[in-house]
């Protein structure tokens, strides 16, 4: 069977930890046994960003071989290396273009800014809505640039932010 992965992006506290572990148990039921799930963090070294690029591209090369779901990924390197580390992310797309022949789905998770304040937790790069709203616009226009074949944008102000309808709606796109 041909590994399956999913990427799962989006801005902090939009639910894609939550997403994560729901689709592991599923992709566990399904049989799609995810040997890597990861939460790509920032790094804090002196090439950023040649290590971001190892992490992506490695992130990639998994998943020719591994069922693979990615707690973020790449487009967050598109937005969050210009606005906080001042380099461009573009490279992402790229790398991306080596594999748009795997069995890839891009998720991109959106939510308004004030539903995202409500669940600030202190850890989120920033909570400035303005701010907050330029990283969603980024991640539309990262998605719009990505060439990954099946991708979806999933709003979930519009499942009332119920975690298991969410999972319902994306489970009904993976299998």
């Amino acid at each position: 069977m041909k590994p399956k992965s999913v990427i799962i992006c989006g801005q902090d506290r939009c639910g894609k930890s939550t997403l994560q572990k729901n689709l592991f148990s599923e992709f566990m039921r399904q049989g799609h046994i995810p040997t890597f799930t990861l939460h790509t963090m920032n790094f804090k070294t002196d090439d950023i960003r040649g290590d971001s690029e190892k992490l992506y591209r490695g992130c990639f090369e998994l998943m020719k071989t591994q069922n693979c779901i990615f707690d973020r990924c790449h487009l967050g390197e598109t937005v969050y290396s210009p606005m906080y580390r001042g380099y461009s992310g573009d490279y992402v797309f790229d790398i991306e273009n080596d594999y748009l022949d795997e069995d890839i789905t891009l998720i991109l998770l959106v939510d308004t800014i004030e539903d995202l304040l409500k669940r600030d937790d202190g850890l989120s790069l920033s909570n400035d809505p303005l701010k907050m709203e330029q990283e969603k616009q980024m991640f539309l226009s990262a998605f719009e640039k990505s060439k990954i074949k099946k991708k979806f944008i999933v709003n979930i102000n519009e499942f009332d932010h119920d975690t298991k309808k969410v999972f319902d709606y994306v489970k009904g796109l993976l299998f």
